[in-house]
């Protein structure tokens, strides 16, 4: 089912126990230009908001009449992973540390042989933008705007 990236903005986002707060953006990769994470921006609490990055392998559903997105998590699970830096694009650094919370596995394809220096790892790190950043972003394909 084809769905348009502005119509889960906003869906609440429900863990296994209980409300996780609602979707505010959508990060996807600039390789593949497939989504790789929803941000959750958390319930207000006395320390304030937090945003949660949440990768599709975790949903368990959707329901487009009610506006919910359900995860396979419980809420101690989301709450306790790590505090990832959310701008409008994700280092790989940064997305390292949560699939390793999580227990995902990578997307991306293993580094060859004599790549682990930080320079080479960094040309091989396809980042992942904000969908808020892109809007009205311009579109080519070839020479014709699209």
């Amino acid at each position: 089912m084809r769905w348009e990236l502005n119509d889960i903005a906003s869906y609440r986002v429900h863990a296994r126990d209980g409300s996780l707060g609602t979707v505010s953006d959508v990060y996807f990769d600039d390789m593949f230009w497939m989504i790789r994470y929803l941000a959750v921006t958390g319930e207000s609490s006395p320390t304030g908001q937090r945003q949660y990055l949440l990768a599709p392998e975790v949903i368990s559903g959707t329901d487009r009449e009610y506006g919910l997105v359900s995860v396979v998590l419980r809420q101690h699970a989301v709450l306790g992973s790590p505090a990832v830096v959310v701008d409008k694009t994700i280092p790989r650094t940064e997305e390292n540390k949560l699939r390793e919370y999580y227990g995902l596995p990578d997307y991306w394809p293993p580094l060859a042989a004599g790549e682990e220096t930080p320079q080479m790892y960094a040309a091989h790190n396809p980042r992942l933008h904000s969908l808020d950043e892109v809007l009205g972003y311009r579109v080519l394909a070839g020479q014709d705007e699209i």
